[in-house]
């Protein structure tokens, strides 16, 4: 019985160490009312993905876009931007970002917007979020 035991004890350490080796260390951060989960550091040529949902059950993310500096006027319907053309993919209230980077050193992602709207009131709001990551050869 011993032995069974300690062999099923040595496969769950085994596997677990082998899961190890495959987990990405993420970088978590929390701006206003978003949370940002993305790779602090990836290698040159694999896929960088970056996720932003909201943190307040209250607020719905609706809409989110980059390189757009004129958020005058917003549809209150499709809460689409006039004159910004570069959204990004929402899915279930979260923001994906994500590209394969082909040169290597340290990057700052910037003029991220992400637009939430109140449930209950309506009411919308703007949050600027920028990524900062490094890409190793």
């Amino acid at each position: 019985m011993k032995c069974i035991l300690l062999a099923l004890l040595s496969g769950f350490a085994i596997s677990c160490s082998e899961k190890k080796d495959h987990v990405t260390e993420n970088q978590e951060e929390i701006i206003g009312s978003i949370k940002l989960i993305y790779p602090k550091s990836i290698q040159k040529g694999k896929e960088f993905i970056a996720k932003m949902y909201s943190i307040n059950s209250e607020r719905k993310i609706v809409n989110a876009v980059v390189d757009c500096d004129d958020f005058s006027k917003i549809d209150s319907t499709t809460f689409e931007i006039q004159g910004c053309t570069k959204e990004l993919l929402i899915r279930n209230d979260t923001v994906y970002l994500a590209f394969i980077p082909t040169s290597d050193g340290e990057f700052l992602f910037q003029n991220i917007h992400v637009l939430s709207m109140e449930m209950a009131g309506g009411a919308i709001d703007v949050q600027e979020l920028e990524l900062k990551y490094e890409v190793k050869n």
